[in-house]
């Protein structure tokens, strides 16, 4: 897998979950909850280039696509 260069803060995976959540809030019209995110429980969040991508919710990754 590709991975970033720096990987992510757990600072900085909590601010692009509620980013995620309040685009998708905003785009959608519906609420998701952080367990609906995929990379929330995945070990690779930090170092994956696709974490917290709008398509990576209710279990679908797009790193593994």
């Amino acid at each position: 897998m590709i991975s970033r260069e720096i990987p992510l803060t757990d600072t900085q995976c909590e601010a692009y979950l509620q980013s995620l959540l309040t685009d998708y809030e905003h785009d959608y019209g519906s609420k998701l909850k952080p367990s609906d995110i995929t990379c929330s429980d995945c070990s690779e969040r930090k170092a994956c280039p696709f974490a917290y991508d709008m398509y990576n919710t209710h279990g679908d990754c797009l790193a593994s696509k």
